[in-house]
């Protein structure tokens, strides 16, 4: 019985992609139409080699006409006949053309495909991670000769920090390689086995935050004056608002409105990278126009204040956020302000 081939047309394709529906049909001579729930479009060739069913991906459509693909099918077909696999050979090609990509040409293809799947902030931090911690050390490696070895060592440096850090690199540089086995880009995964604490030991765990009951305000804030009037400022600023010490010392004074009374911290400035305002009470705008005056007609709330911060051809910038931590333990106070003021050891001056 002959078989038919040249069933489809493209009319019926495009009715097929207007309506939406997933649909597998058959053009003939194992050649086959896809589309996907996802609305992807697709041309695979179906055949049998050495009694197996197998499946070679011939592209997309319409990159891929209806024309196009039936001449490549036939194509494949008298390969077949020839007694070559051509999905194994395909995927042998592959590899070849990989020995070839850079660790740091796969991170490339990685967050060009992968990077609209994923959250924003996720996509933030991964880029933040290849390149400053994973690229600098990989990426001029050939992406199939990345060894275990190589990443053990940079999880090692990186664990010294952060251990935390340490388990999201390894995440980053698993999923790059998961990425590439499943483009047939790359051979295998040598992130398989690696284990974060047989490298860098158990995590410290997390302090306890603690906070500020009123007998430890009632003795810190009369101590304040003691660190100058802009710091005594700025802390009290922090407590009252229960923001970081990084979004005030970056804040400018277009961000504080006083006739609205609120306090606009910036995308720009917030740590988690989204923008909010901050309500201001009457004692609070006080302590702004405080500042103000102190700020001498600077556009930075906290301006630096030591002629060798300022930079860019002499342009003014912002202050130090760790210089008033210093002055903290300095003057007998310990504020944990990095990552909020929420909390206290409780050492004060007698």
């Amino acid at each position: 019985m002959v078989q038919l081939i040249n069933k489809l047309s493209d009319v019926q394709i495009r009715q097929w992609i207007k309506a939406g529906k997933p649909v597998a049909v058959s053009d003939g001579g194992g050649l086959t139409f896809t589309h996907s729930t996802r609305g992807t479009s697709a041309w695979v060739l179906r055949y049998r080699y050495a009694g197996r069913l197998k499946e070679l991906t011939i592209g997309r459509y319409p990159d891929k006409s209806l024309s196009r693909a039936r001449e490549e099918a036939r194509q494949a077909r008298d390969k077949i006949q020839s007694g070559i696999d051509v999905a194994r050979q395909k995927q042998l090609d592959r590899i070849k053309l990989s020995r070839q990509m850079t660790f740091r040409e796969l991170v490339n293809d990685y967050m060009t495909k992968v990077s609209p799947t994923l959250a924003d902030s996720t996509v933030k931090q991964r880029t933040q991670q290849f390149k400053k911690l994973i690229l600098p050390k990989l990426g001029a490696v050939p992406a199939n000769e990345v060894e275990t070895a190589e990443i053990v060592s940079l999880i090692e440096r990186v664990g010294k920090n952060s251990i935390n850090v340490a388990e999201m690199v390894l995440t980053a540089i698993s999923e790059t390689f998961k990425h590439g086995i499943a483009q047939h880009a790359v051979i295998h995964n040598p992130c398989l086995g690696i284990s974060i604490k047989a490298i860098c030991g158990r995590p410290e765990p997390t302090r306890k935050r603690l906070m500020l009951t009123e007998t430890e305000l009632r003795t810190v804030l009369p101590e304040l004056p003691f660190i100058g009037p802009d710091n005594a400022l700025a802390v009290k600023i922090l407590l009252a608002t229960c923001t970081r010490i990084g979004e005030l010392a970056r804040a400018k004074w277009q961000d504080v409105d006083f006739s609205q009374a609120v306090w606009h911290v910036t995308e720009a400035n917030s740590k988690t990278r989204k923008e909010y305002t901050v309500p201001l009470a009457p004692a609070l705008v006080e302590w702004f126009k405080e500042l103000e005056t102190l700020a001498c007609g600077s556009i930075f709330v906290l301006p630096a204040r030591q002629q060798r911060r300022t930079k860019n051809r002499g342009e003014e910038t912002y202050f130090e956020q760790r210089a008033l931590n210093s002055m903290l333990h300095v003057n007998g106070f310990q504020f944990p302000f990095n990552s909020g003021v929420d909390s206290l050891s409780s050492k004060f001056p007698g």
